[in-house]
């Protein structure tokens, strides 16, 4: 097979490219969301929430090569749950990733902020607790603080096209299709100065591609998995999703355009339901109910 783009024979089917254009693709694809939804723009300070995984290591590492042409700057930001055995190894990763590359990076500790981390936590005051119901809402809450604390115009998610198919569906799933509206290459519906917004640079890239294209830079990274990632209830909606694409292909890309399609109309639905922004009366946090989940949880009120 040869590469829809030159001579070289193919190294991918989906689309035929050779290794280089297979690269230059993904890295267009990457600028193109970028500046077709004006994600970033010139002097804009942009926080990369980096785990050490292939989406946000491809994440920050196009980012750092598109910083000159696009004129912004950037900081990676890492969260440190205290994961024995996954998260040390991760962070080892990203360190010396952003070594390599001269990239500013900061790692903020469950430790440090809530007094534990995250093993502690489940196997001390929140044994009954899902681990992805706990380390999600502490994991929101300090991207967004510490992306605010250095100065981030937007904090930037690995977020790809598989994620976002299966947050939608799981919305829909759930009952809350109005929550989708927080979805999209740019999140947020109501603009406040204690919330960053945060984009999705990736948003239109899956996530076989992200792993091919990872392999093909030549990151050399071992890649692993979260040991609490099985009990998540995305991880069935993915596995639903996946058997889906493999029969009727295009799936997952048509459920994300016919989504952004009706964006506009949830976006009105929700604005209309919440009209502005609320703070957590503890940490003042912005919180969609008078106490946030991170604080919930860390009073054992909502042992999940």
């Amino acid at each position: 097979m040869r590469c829809a783009r030159c001579i070289k024979n193919a190294v991918y089917s989906d689309p035929a490219l050779c290794k280089k254009h297979f690269v230059v693709s993904i890295e267009e694809t990457v600028e193109n969301t970028i500046k077709k939804y004006e994600l970033i723009k010139k002097r804009d300070h942009i926080v990369v929430a980096v785990s050490g995984g292939k989406d946000s290591i491809t994440l920050l590492y196009i980012l750092n090569k598109l910083k000159q042409k696009l004129s912004f700057t950037l900081t990676a930001l890492a969260i440190d749950e205290g994961i024995v055995g996954y998260r040390d190894k991760t962070l080892v990763t990203v360190t010396n990733f952003c070594k390599q590359y001269d990239i500013a990076l900061q790692i903020v500790s469950y430790k440090d902020s809530f007094g534990k981390s995250l093993d502690q936590f489940l196997t001390t005051t929140h044994k009954n607790t899902k681990p992805c119901t706990l380390c999600g809402a502490f994991r929101r809450t300090l991207l967004n603080k510490y992306a605010r604390i250095y100065s981030a115009s937007k904090l930037a998610t690995g977020h790809n096209l598989d994620d976002e198919s299966q947050a939608i569906l799981m919305n829909l799933l759930r009952g809350t299709p109005q929550a989708s509206a927080r979805l999209g290459p740019q999140t947020g519906v109501i603009e406040d100065n204690m919330f960053i917004p945060r984009i999705k640079p990736l948003y239109f890239i899956p996530e076989k591609q992200i792993a091919a294209y990872s392999f093909m830079v030549g990151f050399n990274i071992e890649y692993g998995e979260c040991p609490y990632a099985v009990q998540a209830y995305r991880g069935i909606v993915g596995e639903l999703l996946n058997g889906y694409e493999q029969k009727h292909r295009g799936a997952k890309k048509n459920m994300i355009n016919l989504f952004l399609k009706n964006k506009k109309r949830l976006m009105k639905l929700s604005m209309e339901q919440e009209e502005k922004v609320n703070y957590c009366s503890r940490c003042k946090e912005p919180s969609a109910t008078a106490v946030c989940k991170t604080c919930l949880l860390l009073e054992n009120k909502q042992n999940l």
